[in-house]
């Protein structure tokens, strides 16, 4: 199976921090880790964390330490592999200015070697802190369990006072290229927490499913994979005012410019 892949190459802005390609992003945002592990051929590991910087997501704490233990240099071509059964972790090959592959082992450098013990271990805490933050609350599981038991058309009665409670609006901005927040008052009104998907149909007609995913802080949610081919097929260009109405007959999301 062929892992999801980028490469950059080594300037001297990314020895503090390494800005990770927006097409990788748009198209595995759904999967990339807060925390990561990059593991090279030698088997090392170097913990780094991934955050968010004017909407570009970097490899931040760690990142310098791992370029000074390998010493690399303006010129190197780094390649990252995404390791779908472990996501969070990162295999990582490094080809020098001449276009060979670098040699490296822990003598020469200043890296104590995790064992393979326990950069298991770390790998499976950070995947599980990864699972357990964006877990829906007991209350949230208790509302889903409860909705399965009414009837359909009584349950959409009963949620939706008007049709506000099933409406945001949202004005087109620069940050919203790669993810819509979603409003929580509105997610908990449709049930759309704890879901992983919603399609979205625009008022021409054409639609598609989105990915849901549950940000860092609780009880918020962001459409992700899917929404940025969304908004540049239907041309949702910065400033412009979009109305967001969840339909209950289809359980979808009716986008239109207003």
């Amino acid at each position: 199976m062929d892992f999801p892949s980028f490469f950059k190459v080594l300037v001297h802005d990314s020895k503090s921090i390494l800005r990770i390609p927006t097409l990788f992003v748009s198209r595995f945002e759904e999967i990339l880790p807060q925390h990561a592990l990059l593991k090279t051929k030698s088997g090392e590991t170097w913990p780094v964390k991934i955050v968010r910087i004017d909407e570009r997501y970097c490899f931040t704490d760690g990142w310098p330490k791992f370029v000074n233990d390998l010493k690399l240099e303006i010129g190197d071509l780094l390649v990252f592999w995404l390791i779908i059964e472990a996501r969070s972790s990162f295999k990582v090959a490094i080809y020098g200015i001449r276009g060979c592959e670098k040699e490296f082992n822990s003598a020469a450098t200043n890296h104590c070697p995790i064992k393979v013990e326990q950069a298991e271990s770390t790998e499976l805490d950070l995947r599980s802190i990864r699972i357990l933050q964006p877990k829906p609350s007991d209350t949230d599981a208790k509302r889903r369990k409860l909705k399965r038991n009414e009837n359909p058309s009584c349950g959409a009665q009963k949620s939706f006072n008007s049709v506000e409670d099933r409406r945001f609006t949202k004005v087109m901005a620069k940050h919203h290229r790669y993810r819509l927040h979603v409003p929580l008052l509105f997610a908990e009104k449709t049930g759309l927490m704890g879901k992983t998907q919603v399609e979205l149909r625009y008022q021409n007609g054409w639609s598609t499913n989105v990915v849901l995913k549950q940000s860092t802080k609780p009880h918020m949610l962001d459409m992700c994979a899917g929404w940025p081919e969304f908004r540049k097929k239907n041309r949702l260009l910065c400033g412009k005012k979009c109305a967001f109405d969840y339909v209950p007959e289809t359980g979808s999301i009716q986008v239109q410019l207003l």
